[in-house]
């Protein structure tokens, strides 16, 4: 990992822009007895703060996905415009809804807290959750660097260099990282299988960019009347919606994996996604939760 950090250190500063720095987590199963109060985990009970209750949404208890101690992050949580200590909590509704929001009343999907991690309490299962919805335990190995943007994004699209020295040092800090990350994700008891967890970087979409259907989650305007457009309207509505999108960047990304027991519909992956100006104030409320799947 220092080699590799030291290597993206030579990237040209002009170049730097092309990456976010994330971390990927791989889950490994875990007893609950071996994991100390706070500690990073999929799956199981969470770690709740004396303020926080379990959330829920419609009269229903939500699924607990994950927690994160950004501590464990070793000094990547403020690059990557999180808090430096403190603890997020994932959850998602029973129902697997495909879009989940601000636009749906007490809606809570992630919780931030800054109490020490001696000050929390393992909550109890509610009785409403379903032995589907209690996620298998793991604990975490996380692995922090700085990720790529991929071809799908507007960010990759804008790339240009006519250095050629620049450019190769640029290509292998990527074929590097990439080699890491395969290293990191090895699981030879799954044959193959290299689910993609990941905290900050980029989305691994499976259909659609997911920074466009967020905007499109907040768009008053139905289909019927985006059709009704003129031409001149649909163009400035684009670049509109185009625009806005570069406002969204990816928390985090929780994808489908039988050892993490996380399932989205047909191999899908669930996404939880803020604007920048909301996570610089830490106003994870606003997190939209989108599901995409083949």
């Amino acid at each position: 990992m220092e080699a590799l950090q030291q290597e993206y250190q030579a990237v040209p500063s002009h170049l730097k822009k092309y990456f976010r720095p994330g971390a990927i987590l791989c889950p490994r199963p875990a007893i609950e007895s071996d994991l100390i109060l706070g500690q990073s985990r999929m799956g199981g009970r969470p770690d709740l703060p004396p303020d926080h209750k379990w959330p829920e949404y419609e009269n229903k208890h939500q699924v607990f996905i994950a927690q994160i101690n950004l501590e464990e992050l070793e000094g990547w949580a403020v690059p990557m415009g999180l808090p430096k200590s403190g603890h997020l909590f994932f959850f998602h509704d029973q129902d697997m809804s495909w879009q989940l929001g601000p636009k749906q009343e007490n809606c809570p999907l992630v919780l931030y807290s800054s109490v020490p991690a001696k000050n929390l309490s393992r909550a109890e299962f509610p009785d409403d959750l379903r032995d589907e919805d209690k996620r298998r335990l793991c604990s975490l190995g996380i692995h922090c660097l700085q990720l790529q943007a991929p071809p799908w994004s507007q960010l990759y699209e804008t790339f240009d260099s006519s250095n050629k020295d620049d450019v190769a040092v640029f290509k292998k800090y990527r074929e590097d990282c990439i080699e890491y990350v395969s290293g990191a994700l090895h699981r030879s008891d799954e044959d193959g299988e290299r689910p993609w967890h990941v905290l900050g970087g980029f989305a691994d979409i499976v259909q659609d960019p997911v920074e466009s259907e967020c905007v499109s989650y907040f768009s008053d305007l139905s289909e019927e009347e985006q059709d009704e457009m003129t031409m001149k309207e649909s163009l400035a509505f684009e670049e509109q919606q185009d625009k806005a999108a570069r406002d969204w960047l990816l928390l985090f990304q929780c994808d489908y994996d039988s050892i993490a027991d996380t399932c989205w519909y047909d191999m899908g992956k669930l996404f939880y996604m803020i604007r920048q100006q909301d996570l610089a104030s830490l106003a994870f409320d606003q997190t939209v939760a989108i599901i995409e799947s083949h």
